[in-house]
């Protein structure tokens, strides 16, 4: 029993130290595949997109530069994407997107709140 305690102690300090990261690429297209549920035509089409994306949003995160300029360069990030997803997207799902996107940017801002 106090073996089962300390591996939990040990796991939950872990979690606590490692804030979460941004969804991978594969976890996100999985997410977005099954809320807006994608044809496979989409989901092949889409996934170059935001592997894209990720990458693009890596190297903004690991540029340096101060918090303002990686979120305004983040966001010019984020709306390419979103232009280039529009047209593969029916309007019903580009909005579901567009409310995940929203849902995903009010839940970091009560986090960062506490």
């Amino acid at each position: 029993m106090k073996t089962l305690i300390v591996a939990f102690l040990i796991l939950s300090a872990a979690q606590a130290q490692d804030p979460p990261s941004a969804p991978q690429p594969g976890e996100r297209l999985q997410r977005i595949a099954a809320e807006l549920k994608l044809s496979q035509d989409q989901i092949e089409r889409i996934r170059p997109i935001l592997a894209e994306e990720a990458e693009k949003l890596r190297q903004i995160r690991d540029s340096g530069d101060n918090r303002r300029k990686q979120l305004r360069d983040a966001q010019k990030v984020r709306d390419a994407a979103n232009q280039r997803l529009k047209p593969i997207l029916t309007e019903d799902q580009f909005k579901q997107l567009k409310k995940m996107q929203e849902d995903n940017r009010e839940r970091l801002r009560r986090r960062k709140m506490n």
